[in-house]
Order: structure tokens, then C-alpha cells, then sequence
């Protein structure tokens, strides 16, 4: 029921984000008005709201009897994500954006319990896709750090 909710809600925002997100100047990839994010953003939120609520619909229904129990979070995961975040900002700019962003996700290997080579691949893929979308489609600064990439 609540990811129903969720959906509907979501796509709903999604709808008025990109009506009035339209109304804004939107211009071009080289040089993106005032509207083109938020409208980019609602793109991407419309899609994936309408996934979860026919995801939730096609759902099998719980049964009344079995209560779901609620996950409960360890506080050690939390100040160890931010530990992990401190060192990337700390080596950010000494290292590079490349190096950096790859060791950080590397170091989140204990919270995600996969396999290394999983952790591996989604590093490499998260990183080179983050390169690609902050250095080349959106052309921006980042550090190159003491090896120069």
C-alpha cells in the first residue's frame, strides 16, 4: 500500500516538475537554462515512479497473519559511511577524482556483503560512468591529483 502511495505521489510530482519546469527556458547541453535539470529530473523521476507503482500493483498481497518486521539499521554502518566520506573528501584532491571516487566505493565492500569481484565491477562502473557524465557531458573541473588523471 505504502509503495501504491509512493508511486502516485512521485509520479504526480514528477507531472508538475516538468509542466513547470517547461514554462522556464530550457537551452541547450552546452549551456543549460534555468529549466533544463529540473525538467531532466522529471524525466527521470516520471519513469521510475510509474515502475513502482506497477511494481506495487502486480505485487502479491501480504497476508494478514505475517507481520513484517521492520530492517533495523546498525549505527556502526552509519558512522562508517561517514568515516569512508571523510576520507574520500580528505583524499579528493590529492589523489584525483578518478582514484578517489574508485577507492571509495571500495571501501563500502563491507556494508554491501557481495563477492570482490562484484564490488570490483560496480566500482569501475559507478566511477567511470560519474567521469563520464561530470568530465565530459557536463565538462567540469575535476581534480587530477598527483598521478595527473
Amino acid at each position: 500500500m505504502a509503495d501504491r502511495l509512493s508511486g502516485v505521489v512521485l509520479l504526480v510530482f514528477a507531472a508538475l516538475m516538468a509542466y513547470f519546469a517547461w514554462k522556464l527556458p530550457l537551452g541547450t547541453f552546452q549551456r543549460p537554462g534555468p529549466g533544463f535539470f529540473p525538467l531532466f529530473l522529471a524525466f527521470v523521476l516520471g519513469p521510475l515512479a510509474l515502475l513502482l507503482l506497477i511494481s506495487s500493483l502486480a505485487a502479491m498481497p501480504v497476508k494478514k497473519e505475517e507481520k513484517v518486521q521492520p530492517h533495523k539499521s546498525d549505527p556502526r554502518k552509519i558512522f562508517y559511511i561517514l568515516g569512508s566520506l571523510l576520507v574520500y573528501a580528505f583524499c579528493f584532491d590529492k589523489f584525483g577524482f578518478l582514484i578517489s571516487t574508485f577507492l571509495f566505493f571500495l571501501l563500502l565492500k563491507p556494508l554491501v556483503q557481495r563477492p570482490w569481484g562484484y564490488v570490483l565491477g560496480g566500482s569501475l562502473l559507478v566511477t567511470g560512468i560519474s567521469y563520464l557524465i561530470f568530465d565530459t557531458l557536463l565538462q567540469s573541473q575535476l581534480p587530477k591529483g598527483i598521478f595527473g588523471f
